[in-house]
C-alpha cells in the first residue's frame, strides 16, 4: 500500500466497481501505475508510435482522397495533345473510327498573361477552353461556382492560381492577355487543384473567338470501353499510330492512369518512410515495456512469493504480469489515438502544402486505430511472456528469502 501511493489515480482504482473487476486485473493496474515515473517513460514511446501510425496511414488516405479529387479534372481515359489546332470535326471522326473508342472532345489548350492593376504581368498560366456542360471535368470548387454554358468570358481559376494572385476573388475581373490579345474576364469561381500548377478555365466558345480557332482544338480526349490501366496503354499506342498514320502529328499522349500514378509517386516515398518510423517506435516501445516489466517483477518478488503463500495459482500469477502490460499497452493506445486525430490533420496539411501547395483533402482511418490496438496488445503479449515465466519458475523458499 504505501509503494502504490495514495495519489488521485489510486483513489480512482479504489472507486473501480469490484462486481465485475476480478482481483488479477485490480492488481495489475495497481502494479502498472505503482511507480509512475516509470510508467510515464515506458508510454511516452508507445504513444508516439500510436499516433505516428493512426497519422501517417490517415495520410495515406488523404492522399487517396485527394487523387481521387484530381481525377475529376480527368474523366477521360486518353488524352492525345497535337502540335497545331486541327479542326475538332475531323479529330473526332478519325479517332471514331476504331471499335473501342466510346467517346471523344475537343478542348482548347493556350495560355494566358494576367496584365495586373499596377501594370506588371504575371507568369503565363495555362488555360483550357473547354465545351459547355463538360462530363469531363467535375472539379471540387472552393468558392463561387463552376462554368455554366450560358456564361459569357467568365473564367474559373485553381487553388494554384488564387494562391499567385491573391487580390483575385469570386466577382473580381481580370485582364488576360491570350495570343496578344487583350480582354475583360469575370471569376466566377475558384476550384482545388490538381497537382499539374495553375490553370484557368473558361467556356470553349469564349476560347476559340478571342484565339481565332473556333471550330478547332489541339487536345483531344478520348472515353473507351474499357477502363483499366491495361486497356488505356494499349490505346494510347493504338490512337498514336492511328492518328501519325492519317498525317496528324501528335505531339504528346498520356492516359489517367499514368497521370495518377506520377501523382501518388511523389508521396510514396514519404508515407514509407513515416510508416517505418512508426513500426520502429512501436519496436522500441515493446523492447522499453519488457524492461519495465522485467524491473517491476525483480521489484515485486517478496510480493508474489506472498500471493503463492496464500493459494495463488501459477496462472493467476502469469495472469496478473500480462494483464499489466495489456492495461500499459491499452492505456498508451487511447492517449494516442486521442492525439492522432489532431496529428493526422497537421500531418495531411503540412504534406500537402509542402509537396502541392494545398493541404490534402483530409481522411481520418479509423481502421488503422483497430489494427494499431490490435498490434499494440500482441507487443504487450509478447513483452511480458518473458517476466511472466520468470514469476511463476520462482518456489515459495526463494521468493521468501529474496533480499
Amino acid at each position: 500500500a504505501e509503494a502504490a501511493g495514495h495519489g488521485l489515480i489510486e483513489r480512482l482504482v479504489e472507486r473501480l466497481p469490484r462486481r465485475w473487476l476480478q482481483r488479477p486485473f485490480l492488481l495489475a493496474v495497481r502494479n502498472a501505475i505503482r511507480h509512475k515515473g516509470r510508467l510515464l517513460r515506458t508510454m511516452i514511446v508507445l504513444v508516439l508510435g500510436t499516433a505516428l501510425f493512426i497519422g501517417v496511414i490517415s495520410v495515406r488516405q488523404s492522399v487517396n482522397t485527394t487523387q481521387a479529387d484530381f481525377l475529376r479534372y480527368h474523366q477521360y481515359d486518353v488524352q492525345l495533345n497535337f502540335s497545331a489546332a486541327q479542326r475538332t470535326a475531323r479529330l473526332a471522326a478519325i479517332a471514331s473510327e476504331l471499335s473501342d473508342v466510346a467517346a471523344v472532345e475537343g478542348w482548347g489548350v493556350g495560355s494566358a498573361l494576367r496584365q495586373r492593376p499596377d501594370g506588371s504581368s504575371s507568369n503565363r498560366y495555362l488555360v483550357y477552353g473547354l465545351p459547355e456542360a463538360t462530363p469531363l471535368v467535375d472539379p471540387v470548387v472552393q468558392a463561387g461556382r463552376w462554368l455554366r454554358p450560358e456564361d459569357e468570358y467568365a473564367v474559373v481559376i485553381n487553388a494554384t492560381v488564387a494562391k499567385d494572385e491573391p487580390d483575385l476573388g469570386v466577382g473580381d475581373t481580370v485582364i488576360l492577355d491570350m495570343a496578344g490579345r487583350e480582354r475583360a474576364w469575370t471569376v466566377v469561381g475558384i476550384v482545388s487543384s490538381d497537382a499539374q500548377g495553375p490553370k484557368i478555365f473558361m467556356n470553349y466558345g469564349d476560347f476559340a473567338y478571342t484565339t481565332r480557332t473556333v471550330g478547332k482544338t489541339n487536345s483531344l480526349q478520348v472515353t473507351i470501353a474499357h477502363h483499366d490501366p491495361r486497356a488505356q496503354q494499349a490505346m494510347e499506342t493504338v490512337l498514336f499510330n492511328h492518328f501519325e498514320n492519317r498525317g496528324v502529328e501528335v505531339r504528346n499522349t498520356r492516359t489517367t492512369q499514368r497521370l495518377n500514378a506520377q501523382n501518388g509517386l511523389m508521396f510514396d516515398i514519404i508515407v514509407g518512410f513515416l510508416i517505418l518510423m512508426a513500426v520502429l517506435l512501436g519496436a522500441v516501445g515493446s523492447l522499453g515495456l519488457s524492461t519495465t516489466m522485467g524491473i517491476n517483477i525483480t521489484e515485486r518478488i517478496r510480493e508474489i512469493g506472498v500471493l503463492r503463500a496464500i493459494g495463488a495459482s501459477n496462472g493467476a500469477i502469469r495472469r496478473i504480469v500480462l494483464l499489466e502490460g495489456l492495461v500499459i499497452a491499452t492505456v498508451s493506445w487511447v492517449v494516442g489515438f486521442a492525439l492522432s486525430y489532431p496529428a493526422a490533420q497537421f500531418m495531411a496539411s503540412a504534406i500537402g502544402i509542402a509537396l502541392l501547395d494545398m493541404p490534402l483533402t483530409f481522411t481520418y482511418a479509423l481502421p488503422a486505430a483497430v489494427i494499431w490496438l490490435g498490434v499494440l496488445l500482441v507487443l504487450a503479449v509478447v513483452a511480458s511472456l518473458g517476466p511472466a515465466r520468470s514469476a511463476v519458475t520462482l518456489t515459495i523458499r526463494e521468493v521468501l528469502a529474496y533480499e
